[in-house]
């Protein structure tokens, strides 16, 4: 005796059969019934694996394209236990060790953390800045939080997109040109003491110093500057110029070290880096530094011992890495014995001087 049926894929195409043969003598009636059974439960399993087959390349080609992208991508569920996080996120959040899903958000980057605030607000969040110190180390970046839900449900979780601060500021110093242009050849003289000015460009170039510009007006002080900046390590980073003597006396505290969001009357909401942040990484001019107010001299000082700023309105330290390159055309020594520049901030930026003859 024989019984027998055909197994078919997930398509309807027969890919083989189930067979039970016997002695004619042990012919029994339930025996199709069980084979159609048995075929059943071998089109149920093919099924389920197909299915597992596609999740698990879905799952594949999701993680290639999580590790691919710039940004990082960061998901929680509705307890904020950490469902999946990339690379770039690891490496923004300071992460050192591979972190398992399952883990609070909280045990790693402190109870005060604020992704689980954006959360718990259950809105859609566009380019928040966030500023985190988590022990010696701080997090600084931009943003993105967008929950999901479970199907008619309850929120189940929330995607943050986090964008490295360096690459912010970096994508805005393009857009509004805070790039250097002028290298030591553009710069032309034959004189004795041009070529000897031109010779410091490269000292000053290759000293992480602070360097103070000396001479009278339009001789080139921001040529030497950029050049400077240039021939250094610091070339691939932003140039920032900013002009101590054309900014409003009211307003230059907060071009300089930015504000936080209601900070005073008209202040942007979400608040505004100022021109050291912008310059992270790269240089900072200050031209016409003599007629810095005396006021926030002290503010500039605090930036050169510690290499931190705090915005106004703020109670956050922000860390910068910028080499500062200062201009004046005035007599800062005179200056100081006058009361009007202080000295210990003179000493700070004379660390490395160039004087710049007159073009006459």
């Amino acid at each position: 005796t024989c019984s027998g049926a055909p197994i078919h894929n997930s398509l309807g195409e027969t890919i083989g059969c189930f067979n039970v043969s016997g002695p004619s003598e042990y012919v029994y009636s339930h025996t199709f019934g069980m084979v159609v059974a048995a075929v059943e439960a071998i089109e149920n399993q093919l099924w389920k694996e197909e299915v597992q087959e596609e999740k698990n390349r879905a799952y594949e080609l999701l993680s290639a394209a999580s590790e691919s992208v710039t940004e990082g991508l960061l998901a929680v569920d509705n307890e904020g236990r950490i469902i999946h996080v990339n690379p770039v996120a690891q490496n923004i959040l300071g992460l050192s060790e591979k972190v398992e899903t399952g883990q609070l958000l909280k045990s790693i980057l402190g109870p005060n953390e604020k992704f689980s605030e954006m959360a718990n607000q259950l809105l859609w969040k566009t380019d928040v800045e966030i500023v985190h110190n988590q022990g010696g180390a701080g997090i600084h970046c931009i943003c993105s939080a967008r929950p999901f839900y479970k199907k008619e449900g309850p929120i189940a979780g929330v995607v943050y997109t986090l964008r490295e601060i360096h690459k912010v500021r970096s994508l805005v110093n393009r857009m509004v040109g805070a790039t250097a242009r002028f290298y030591c050849e553009d710069i032309i003289g034959e004189s004795e003491v041009v070529r000897n000015a031109l010779k410091l460009i490269f000292v000053a170039a290759d000293s992480r110093s602070n360097v103070l510009l000396t001479g009278e007006s339009g001789t080139g002080k921001e040529l030497f500057a950029q050049a400077i900046h240039n021939h250094s390590a610091r070339s691939d980073g932003p140039f920032v110029a900013v002009n101590c003597a054309a900014m409003p006396r009211e307003l230059i505290q907060s071009e300089l070290f930015g504000y936080n969001e209601g900070a005073f009357t008209g202040a942007k909401r979400g608040g505004n880096p100022g021109k050291f942040e912008l310059a992270d990484e790269g240089t900072i001019f200050l031209d016409e530094i003599g007629d810095m107010p005396i006021e926030l001299q002290v503010n500039l000082l605090r930036v050169l011992q510690e290499r931190k700023i705090t915005r106004v309105g703020g109670q956050k330290d922000i860390p910068i890495n910028i080499r500062i390159i200062a201009a004046t055309n005035k007599d800062l020594l005179k200056a100081v014995e006058e009361g009007r520049f202080r000295q210990d901030l003179y000493y700070r930026l004379n660390v490395l001087r160039i004087h710049i003859p007159p073009l006459r």
